[in-house]
């Protein structure tokens, strides 16, 4: 049976930003990181005066990183990932974000928004791989026909409305890792206004289970 791996848990908002903002006195002082939390309790004990493990800063991008979790503002996007895996209500990066957002720069000019849920599956041999094919719909005997070998691998984008605007859902299959496909599941939300717009990363719950369930019927192990 196909196993699946989780990697990160990531937030991606589109507009013009200002990459200057972010450092950690910043987010500090303006009470954006939850520092009664992991992975900063811990940084910050251990280091109060440096607690992040990276920090890079020039005109086009800012990037700070504090263990799993990574922050990176671009002139034109933010992105905020979690390394760590697990249900999106676990994840400090949602809170983080809001603070950021909703609280100190209210009137960014965003375009849209996104959340990711990002894996593995593991294949356990060839015939697993087949099976997950035709689960998913794949008609792998056309594709055989179509490029006359039989040493083909195939993957997938699925789109469909979804909530407040598109779910995506991309299966790929490295060249590199033939007993491997990577799975990307996101969820993509215009801008309206921003208490609207911060309000979607509450989906990510939801986001979670329809992974979960997207998962079972393609008979992933979990």
């Amino acid at each position: 049976m196909p196993r699946f791996e989780g990697r990160f848990f990531s937030i991606v908002l589109v507009g013009h930003q200002n990459p200057q903002i972010l450092n950690h006195d910043f987010l500090i002082k303006n009470g954006i990181l939850q520092v009664d939390k992991e992975p900063f309790k811990s940084l910050i004990e251990e280091n109060p005066t440096k607690p992040f493990d990276e920090f890079v800063s020039v005109p086009i991008l800012a990037t700070i990183r504090y263990g799993p979790v990574s922050i990176t503002v671009q002139e034109d996007r933010y992105q905020i990932l979690d390394n760590r895996f697990a249900r999106p209500a676990d994840s400090p990066i949602i809170e983080i974000t809001r603070n950021y957002f909703q609280k100190h720069l209210r009137y960014t000019p965003f375009v849209a928004g996104g959340m990711n849920l990002n894996g593995v599956i593991r294949f356990s041999d060839p015939g697993d791989e087949i099976t997950f094919d035709e689960r998913l719909g794949i008609n792998r005997g056309r594709i055989v026909e179509l490029l006359q070998t039989d040493e083909v691998r195939a993957g997938a984008a699925l789109v469909a409305a979804y909530r407040n605007g598109f779910i995506e859902a991309q299966i790929t299959k490295p060249k590199d890792q033939p007993s491997a496909g990577l799975l990307n599941l996101n969820y993509e939300f215009k801008f309206q206004d921003i208490d609207s717009f911060i309000a979607n990363l509450e989906d990510g719950e939801v986001l979670y289970l329809e992974l979960q369930r997207i998962l079972g019927e393609l008979g992933v192990s979990q």
